[in-house]
């Protein structure tokens, strides 16, 4: 289902361990990797002004063709296609407009994290691409000890699509990514379905009504666990009570979630700077990797 994806890449520590990644996506159908480079177009102007040390684009674009036919040939050593481009621009622009032109199926984003930290600090750039793009984007998320140790990261990547949390709210967006979910199968070996009755609805509502809102959300669980397993999937399903992105962050903890899988509505005009309260927070907070798809307005 993955057939092209796009790799966005800074060259930092954290993209050399998401190559290992990348090749164990074959499992999800991967023939092609677009590797781009952005030349930051504002960092570009700033060292220009600088007194000393004009480095201008030539020698970056130099510079980055070296560091992208490394990565080439490790991507080619495992049976994969590679196409490398270099661009200089505002990088979450390019990268939208890039995997667009290319016709790519998903864009690559990533963050590292860092235990003891009470929320991740979601790449920038990462953030506005997944708040942009009409695209899947897929965020991975490695510890300090999948960095530091190759076989941690190896088996991580392994087992990326072993155990997949699909958190639903049953809106139209969760439908349509449900039926995303659905195309996982021969991929993804088991799929928990969460859903978190909100407690700030609830405190409003009189007992009776809160136990006629689970009744009817075990009903709905029971019927996509019915659905799923009618596709050959190993399903879990999980109701909780409690802030929705906070829960279903614990859900994925709790049961050792190798990926949530959520969708993001499209926002135009000023809503455009918030892509949406829980999957941002889910994206931001989450220990797992986070597959994001993108739901039509």
């Amino acid at each position: 289902m993955f057939r092209k994806v796009l790799f966005p890449t800074d060259f930092g520590e954290f993209a050399g361990h998401v190559l290992t990644c990348l090749g164990d996506l074959r499992n999800a159908g991967l023939e092609e990797v677009v590797l781009l480079h952005v030349i930051d177009a504002d960092e570009l102007n700033q060292n220009l002004l600088a007194s000393f040390y004009k480095i201008d684009e030539a020698r970056l674009r130099e510079i980055a063709q070296i560091k992208l036919k490394e990565y080439q040939q490790t991507l080619e050593s495992k049976g994969i296609r590679v196409k490398a481009e270099i661009a200089t621009g505002i990088p979450s622009n390019k990268i939208v407009r890039v995997a667009e032109a290319e016709g790519v199926s998903l864009i690559i984003g990533g963050t590292q994290r860092r235990r003891g930290e009470e929320e991740d600090k979601l790449d920038t750039t990462t953030a506005r691409v997944i708040r942009k793009s009409k695209l899947p984007v897929l965020v991975i998320k490695l510890t300090e000890d999948e960095m530091a140790h190759p076989a941690e990261c190896e088996r991580f990547c392994g087992r990326l699509f072993s155990k997949v949390l699909f958190p639903t709210d049953w809106s139209d967006c969760a439908k349509a990514t449900l039926a995303e979910v659905k195309k996982l199968r021969g991929v993804a070996r088991q799929i928990l379905v969460g859903h978190v009755m909100d407690e700030r609805v609830l405190r409003h509502l009189d007992p009776k009504k809160i136990e006629e809102y689970r009744q009817n959300d075990l009903r709905r669980l029971d019927e996509v666990e019915k659905e799923l397993r009618g596709l050959g999937f190993a399903v879990d399903t999980h109701l909780h009570v409690g802030h929705p992105a906070a829960e279903i962050n614990r859900i994925a903890d709790e049961q050792e979630a190798s990926l949530v899988v959520i969708g993001k509505k499209g926002k135009t005009g000023l809503k455009e700077i918030i892509w949406g309260s829980t999957s941002e927070h889910l994206v931001r907070q989450s220990n797992r990797s986070v597959l994001v798809y993108y739901c039509c307005d």
